[in-house]
């Protein structure tokens, strides 16, 4: 009798394990609505890149052209130096630099450049460590 009661158990667990898989093994279809829609929703990563604001300072034997640039919060700005000598980016003071530590970008050699991203606003004021008199500005509305 406890064979036929075991019989019975194993029939039914393979019978509804049977019933599930035909229920929802093959129906890939909403797997794939799915996997489509969230392809939609999620932006591509050059998208993000193209929507990413860009502000390009020139570094060259005069200095920073232009001097001050006036960017929203978020923006990526890049220092290209131009010039032929090596440059460096430094939050003001000179030679301290403490005012806003992430615009502390170091030597940029020429023909190179070096890129931050402003998150907060407010002032900043730079200058180029190997020719202090090269000042700059970014603000950040």
């Amino acid at each position: 009798m406890r064979t036929l009661w075991g019989l019975v158990v194993v029939l039914l667990v393979l019978g509804g394990g049977y019933i599930i898989y035909r229920s929802f093994g093959n129906n890939t279809s909403s797997l794939n609505t799915a996997v489509d829609r969230a392809q939609e929703l999620v932006p591509t990563v050059s998208e993000q890149i193209e929507n990413v604001n860009t502000q390009t300072v020139e570094i060259g034997a005069n200095g920073y052209s232009p001097s001050s640039v006036t960017i929203k919060k978020g923006t990526k700005v890049t220092w290209k130096n131009e010039g032929s000598k090596m440059a460096n980016v430094s939050s003001d003071p000179h030679p301290q630099h403490t005012s806003y530590a992430p615009l502390n970008l170091g030597n940029i050699q020429d023909q190179k450049s070096a890129s931050l991203v402003f998150n907060e606003t407010g002032t900043f004021n730079y200058h180029n460590h190997l020719q202090p008199s090269q000042k700059g500005s970014i603000i950040v509305q």
